[in-house]
Parts: structure tokens; C-alpha cells; sequence
């Protein structure tokens, strides 16, 4: 019997017509073993076999073909698709994670940031919710990249793993960030975010290049008794500094130290009277 791909398209749509799904799904699935992959199979043939799945309640079949054809449109460029055929597999799956992590992809290349930075961190949770820790770990770096230099976007990252636990993880993007308000002249943003760092490991120190010719001592820290000051205002409402600090009770104040006590440079420099700052 000829099964040339035009005769096994042409017999599968006669049967879709005469309303027996389950013998077209089998001509359908013959052409997609024997073509997929070739110039006789394309998305519109897959996605026609995914709808007769969904027609016959069988999703996670057709999930699974629409996820290849998902893929294929954003390579191709056609990224409105992608999120659209993404958008229907969660209409069946809405706690699908690989589709949420395609959506965040598919939006942050088409440019649609805050779509994509929601869907990221959809991905996190879920992945922290199974205890898929390095996973959700991996798409909050994925989030990051989208833009490493954006204060909002660490301090979102910032709460999030402070949210699911993990404030050893919360240093690199506290540091990150307290190098960008600084790089933005920021500092009293920049101090705010060095305590908190300091109060998840007091080894903490400043990326050095942030600071060519200062020291942490040397930076106006605030004394904080609520939420951080300025850009930690826009993490989500319930982390405030609390969140990053341990029990303390009964060690000393390290603000009140010998860095509170130390002469700033600024203050000698205006009390100097030759104009040499020691």
C-alpha cells in the first residue's frame, strides 16, 4: 500500500472528515514516524495532530507536540506563535513548569521583559515547591541575566530567595547590587544594602572595583529599623531587614563599632588645617 506523506495526509483528513479520530491519529502518527523531521511535516500538520489529541483527552500527548512545535516557531522566528502555543498548553497544564520556563524565554527575546520576569519567577517557585532546589536556583539566574544591571531586578531576586530560604545565595546578587548604586552615586541605597549583607555573613566585603580608592568603613551606614531605605522598598511587602538578619541578642552592635567611632574622611578633610588628610 502506497504511504507516500501526501496519500497518509490526504487518508487522515478523509477519516478527521467522517469523524474517527482515533484511525486518522493513526495515519497522522505514521506520516510523523516515517516524515517528522522533513519538509513533509510541518508545525501545522503537528499542531493539527495535537488538536485531535486534545479532542480524544489525551493532553499530555498532545503537550508534548505542541511543545515541539513551540520551539520550532520561536527558531523560526516567529515568537507571537510560540507564546500563543505556549499560552493554549496551559490552558490544559496550567502548572506545566517547562512551558512557563518557554514563555519566560520566548518573552524576554521578543522584548517583553516584565512577561518574562513574571514567568521566571513562576518557574522558581514551582521548582522550590517540588524541592528542585538547583533548578530554581538556575532560573533565577536565567531572570538575572535578562538585565544584570538593573537595581530592580536584583532586589526582585533578592526577595524571592529570601522568600524560598536561601540568603548564602542572596551575597552575589547583594553584592551586585550594592556595586550598581554605587556606580549611580547612590550611596546611602548602596550602605543600606551593605549591612544586609553583612548581617547574613560579616566576612562580607565590596566588590573592588566598586570601591577604588574607599573602604567599607568609610561609607555613611544608616541605622535601620524597618524596611531598607530607598530601592529595597520595592521588594515585595514582608522582606524587611529582619529577613536577612540572625538572632544577635547579647553580641555587640557592629554599627556601633569602631567604624561608627572612626573619623570620616570627609570631616577631617574640612578640619584639616594644612589640607593634608592623614
Amino acid at each position: 500500500m502506497d504511504s507516500s506523506p501526501a496519500l497518509l495526509k490526504e487518508r487522515a483528513a478523509a477519516l478527521e472528515l467522517r469523524k474517527h479520530p482515533e484511525q486518522a491519529l493513526r495515519l497522522y502518527h505514521q506520516l510523523l514516524d516515517k516524515y517528522g523531521g522533513t519538509e513533509h511535516v510541518d508545525v501545522t500538520v503537528r499542531n493539527r495532530v495535537g488538536d485531535l489529541h486534545l479532542r480524544l483527552k489525551q493532553i499530555d500527548e498532545a503537550v508534548a507536540l505542541f511543545e515541539v512545535s513551540a520551539d520550532e516557531y520561536a527558531s523560526g522566528g516567529f515568537l507571537s506563535n510560540a507564546i500563543a502555543l505556549c499560552n493554549k498548553i496551559l490552558r490544559y497544564r496550567p502548572d506545566h513548569v517547562p512551558t512557563f520556563r518557554r514563555l519566560a524565554r520566548f518573552s524576554a527575546e521578543k522584548g517583553m521583559v516584565v512577561d518574562a520576569q513574571r514567568h521566571y519567577l513562576l518557574v522558581a517557585d514551582a521548582l522550590e515547591a517540588r524541592g528542585q532546589h538547583t533548578e530554581a536556583l538556575q532560573a533565577l539566574e536565567e531572570f538575572t541575566r535578562l538585565s544584570p544591571d538593573d537595581p530592580h531586578v536584583r532586589s526582585v531576586v533578592v526577595a524571592h530567595l529570601l522568600r524560598i530560604g536561601c540568603p548564602l545565595e542572596v551575597l552575589p546578587h547583594l553584592t551586585a547590587l550594592h556595586r550598581l548604586h554605587l556606580a549611580a552615586g547612590r550611596h546611602l541605597d548602596a550602605a543600606a544594602v551593605a549591612e544586609a549583607a553583612l548581617d547574613v555573613d560579616e566576612r562580607w566585603t565590596p566588590e573592588s572595583d566598586a570601591l577604588p580608592d574607599r573602604k567599607l568603613a568609610d561609607l555613611p551606614f544608616l541605622v535601620l529599623d524597618g524596611d531598607f531605605e530607598s530601592e529595597l522598598l520595592e521588594l515585595p511587602s514582608g522582606i524587611s531587614r529582619g529577613s536577612f538578619t540572625n538572632d544577635r541578642r547579647g553580641q555587640p552592635d557592629r554599627r556601633q563599632g569602631d567604624r561608627r567611632k572612626a573619623p570620616r574622611r570627609d570631616t577631617m578633610r574640612a578640619s584639616g588645617s594644612d589640607g593634608v588628610i592623614p
